[in-house]
């Protein structure tokens, strides 16, 4: 989202908590749903989980609550996962195959093109048709004796979607002497070396910049119906990643190269901050101030919110009181409070064949059948992970190297141990200081 402007999203985050460093714990898809409903890193939770009260859904019902999920994607709506709400509906939109404008690709200046953009052509797209139907299916239910489910659930493919946004958007990176991006709706994914263009890359970029630029409008929709809803300021909401997209950061733009093998397609797995270091912004009735936190949170913290935020607007609490609260992840370990030094946490990514481990200072890239770490960052000035440092700070990769021994005990400790809480590894001492 950082290639372009998104006041829509901004807006939203400005009464809201931000997370700034919050980790997906998998670049599946899957994966992550199941950790933020069940509440629990994807490597300790069953192969075959089946509902319970340990999940979002399964709590839900048990608790006589509704819940709705709906979603444009076809492979996440045909899931178990996705028929444990009481409720489960797929969307699916037409793709226009034509884009505007490009029988005039050489006969217009980007800017000039960028300025002269139909106001109107974003609603044609199939993330608008997806957003615009779910809206008024929304509306009906609202209309009806029952009212709206407690819990709604929105999934959006996102830029794993057609890149139909109108074309005049990827052009907002061109100067008048750059490269003319592609008019290909198809998300791109190809490995940057040697005697790669980069202009290709570029292209990439103005492209993604493009459908970013229309999820922030598609948001302004989203919040625009939430704003008008009865009781607004008891109403929580969070808007979470999945995963990131990378765009030649470190070799690869996109999630994978279809005409390459499983061997070379695994450089699109490291999990570098690109893929997964995603947005998670909560907005707990509606704050009159934003606030943000530096505290290391991944995706199993989603389903401790949900059920705290119910529990407490059952129990009376008011909008402030909740947030004087805080927002915890399950079984109460805290995620927000005004302590959100984080010295002793430790996040660990699992994406095989590789890992990552990500403390307050340090982040370690890891083999995993041979259980080597590859590369090691300092965070969170390297936000991009740019400067691998391994050569020069010799005692934290030993310090890594034991933290991952540790976590495949937590793992083997949490799946033999189903239900119990299993306290995660924390950092050892040569962690918790910057150099």
């Amino acid at each position: 989202m950082s290639l372009c402007e998104t006041p829509a999203l901004d807006q939203f985050a400005s009464h809201a908590v931000v997370f700034d460093r919050y980790l997906s714990c998998s670049p599946e898809v899957h994966s992550v749903l199941r950790s933020m409903s069940e509440g629990v890193h994807p490597s300790g939770s069953t192969e075959n989980p089946v509902q319970t009260p340990d999940d979002i859904q399964g709590w839900l019902a048990l608790t006589n609550r509704r819940s709705l999920f709906i979603t444009d994607c076809r492979a996440v709506s045909e899931t178990q996962w996705a028929d444990r709400f009481s409720e489960s509906l797929l969307i699916e939109a037409s793709v226009d195959e034509s884009p505007s404008n490009e029988d005039d690709e050489d006969q217009q200046d980007p800017q000039t093109v960028a300025r002269e953009v139909d106001q109107d052509a974003w609603m044609e797209t199939r993330l608008a048709q997806f957003i615009g139907e779910a809206l008024v299916e929304l509306s009906d239910r609202q209309e009806d004796s029952d009212g709206l489910p407690d819990v709604i659930w929105l999934h959006l493919s996102g830029l794993t979607s057609a890149w139909d946004a109108p074309y005049e958007y990827r052009l907002a990176l061109c100067d008048e002497d750059d490269p003319r991006p592609s008019f290909s709706q198809e998300p791109v994914s190809f490995q940057v070396n040697k005697t790669t263009d980069l202009d290709e890359v570029f292209q990439a970029m103005c492209a993604a910049s493009g459908q970013a630029k229309l999820i922030d409008h598609l948001w302004s929709w989203i919040d625009a119906y939430i704003e008008q809803l009865p009781d607004r300021a008891q109403l929580a909401v969070l808007l979470a990643g999945i995963r990131g997209y990378p765009l030649g950061e470190h070799g690869c733009v996109g999630l994978r190269d279809d005409s390459c093998n499983e061997e070379t397609n695994a450089g699109f797995r490291i999990p570098h901050s690109e893929l997964v270091h995603v947005p998670l912004i909560v907005q707990p009735g509606f704050l009159p101030l934003g606030y943000r936190t530096g505290r290391l949170t991944q995706s199993m913290a989603i389903r401790g919110f949900v059920e705290e935020w119910l529990n407490d607007a059952e129990d009376g609490l008011t909008t402030s009181q909740i947030a004087e609260l805080g927002l915890l992840g399950h079984n109460k370990p805290p995620i927000f409070l005004e302590d959100d030094t984080g010295e002793g946490e430790s996040c660990w990514i699992e994406s095989f064949p590789y890992e990552s481990i990500y403390t307050r200072y340090w982040a370690a890239i890891f083999d995993s059948a041979k259980g080597d770490v590859t590369r090691i960052y300092l965070m969170p000035d390297d936000r991009w992970q740019q400067n691998d440092v391994l050569n020069r700070v010799a005692e934290v990769a030993d310090a890594m190297i034991d933290l991952r021994s540790q976590w495949l005990q937590w793992k083997i400790d949490s799946r033999a141990n189903v239900g119990a809480t299993i306290p995660k590894p924390e950092p050892s001492d040569s962690l918790r200081e910057p150099v």
